[in-house]
């Protein structure tokens, strides 16, 4: 039997759920509390844990100390700040539960938390498999209808200066940041946008640049990539090496303007060039090993 457990009942859990009725599980939603109090859900069973690497996640490990036999799959939850605090006591219970040799299956859904994981708890599996939807967006002013670059970062600033030192070479760009600060960015070639999830944006654009290392700006980095569209990263961000292989990938050591513009104009000259990169069939392939993988391991 399969449980499905929640640290909470929210849209992430939900994502869980319809992603597990599309690939054909069949799964028993559990509370925590029963699989705690009652050994014969964990023994000879397939854990499904949606949520966080949080207090209630290692509750559930500590559970897993007193059987002998079963499977886990968990779906990390993303999480803004970084390192996770209880990573000491989640690898120590981690590694009772290696001892047993007790399967053990990691399912990341944005590429930080897959390659922060796979760093802190190496001995397991992991896959990444992006399970988001598209939610809706709020726009404050209305979009061109191409040439827009999609932008991620915290701090007006960077982007005002980056406009003015395009300015100088007559290079006009209007630029969509996503989820700025709260105090609206006021230059009129930046349009400010609220959203959770940013794909319907990309069609409006021709590149993206990523200054935040955060789980929505690794959101919108995966996205940009899986429709082939080139990406900028600087600072932080540019230490995601999931898609470097792809050849959209712009990294920049700092984030300021020279080095941004420099970066902007290179991908422009480039850009017919980058666009027959398609990378679809990547996204796909590596899309489907995942759940082909997740099948078996409930299997």
């Amino acid at each position: 039997m399969i449980h499905l457990v929640c640290d909470v009942d929210d849209s992430f859990c939900w994502l869980v759920e319809d992603f597990l009725r599309e690939v054909g599980a069949s799964f028993e939603k559990t509370r925590l509390e029963e699989l705690i109090s009652a050994r014969n859900f964990l023994e000879n069973n397939s854990i499904i844990y949606a949520g966080g690497l949080s207090e209630v996640f290692l509750s559930l490990l500590k559970a897993y100390s007193n059987i002998t036999s079963g499977k886990l799959i968990i779906f990390v939850k993303p999480v803004e700040n970084y390192p996770y605090h209880l990573s000491s006591h989640i690898r120590k219970s981690l590694s009772n539960i290696y001892k047993k040799k007790i399967p053990i299956l990691f399912v990341e859904t944005t590429p930080i938390e897959h390659q922060i994981d796979s760093s802190l708890y190496p001995e397991f599996e992991h896959v990444l498999i992006p399970i988001f939807n598209v939610e809706h967006v709020i726009v404050r002013d209305t979009l061109p209808r191409d040439g827009v670059i999609v932008t991620r970062f915290d701090k007006c600033r960077v982007l005002e200066d980056l406009i003015l030192e395009l300015g100088r070479i007559r290079f006009t760009a209007l630029m969509i940041n996503v989820n700025a600060p709260e105090k609206p960015c006021l230059n009129p070639f930046i349009i400010d946008v609220f959203t959770e999830n940013p794909m319907s944006l990309l069609e409006k654009s021709i590149m993206g640049i990523i200054g935040v290392n955060d789980t929505l700006s690794n959101i919108v980095f995966q996205m940009m990539i899986s429709d082939s569209r080139p990406v900028i990263a600087c600072g932080q961000s540019a230490r995601n090496n999931r898609y470097d292989s792809t050849g959209l990938v712009v990294k920049v050591d700092q984030c300021n303007a020279l080095d941004l513009a420099d970066a902007v104009v290179n991908v422009v000259n480039n850009l017919d060039l980058m666009r027959k990169r398609g990378t679809a069939r990547f996204e796909d392939m590596f899309h489907e090993k995942g759940v082909e993988r997740i099948k078996s391991f409930l299997a």
